[in-house]
């Protein structure tokens, strides 16, 4: 089973690589959306892509805590875990439950940590940015890097910025999950923030 924990901002291009990469491997997956959400934004955004969901995307499923006993239980050996933007932190348990769990960040980690890196980018002036898919540890954006990769900040939508950064990073997943399964040995690709950053 593949788990993807996402909201709708910034998850779309990841929940169409998921679901391509999931009919082609053959194994299911599981959207997961967080009940930390106010409740009105998710009743609209689960009654605008319900059917949808669960016609394309897997099974659907809110989670009021992912750390919680009962929701850790319904991972199983074996289960992949991927994270591109989510409200709920995961705690080691939960974490050591994937066989894989890896997150998508919207900037060159170690920079712009945290929940709103694009904004932070932006406020300071950056003319560039990028992503990082990293394995999740319980240290926040902390992991190691799988890869990273740049893009102009040539915008100052933020919501613009951020589906730019998951258009481009959610086929790069794709490989790495697509490699993962087959078993090759993957090189990581690690950037210097200090190349892409002015504020580093």
């Amino acid at each position: 089973m593949i788990y993807h924990f996402c909201n709708d901002e910034f998850g779309g291009p990841f929940r169409t690589e998921l679901a391509a990469f999931s009919r082609a491997s053959g194994i299911p997956l599981t959207t997961v959306y967080s009940a930390k959400t106010t409740r009105a934004a998710l009743r609209r955004r689960l009654s605008l892509i319900g059917a949808r969901l669960r016609g394309l995307f897997g099974r659907v499923v809110v989670a009021r805590d992912v750390n919680a006993p009962a929701f850790a239980a319904s991972i199983a050996d074996g289960d992949i875990g991927v994270v591109s933007g989510f409200n709920q932190i995961f705690k080691a348990p939960a974490i050591a439950r994937f066989r894989l769990f890896v997150n998508v960040h919207p900037s060159v980690l170690p920079m712009y940590r945290g929940r709103t890196p694009v904004a932070d980018a932006l406020r300071r002036g950056e003319t560039r940015t990028g992503y990082t898919i990293h394995h999740v540890t319980p240290q926040i954006d902390s992991g190691p890097i799988v890869y990273q990769a740049v893009l102009p900040l040539d915008s100052n939508d933020v919501d613009k910025i951020a589906a730019a950064i998951g258009a481009s990073a959610a086929p790069q997943l794709r490989r790495f999950l697509e490699s993962y399964i087959r078993g090759e040995v993957w090189q990581p690709v690690i950037i210097d923030p200090a190349t892409v950053y002015r504020s580093t």
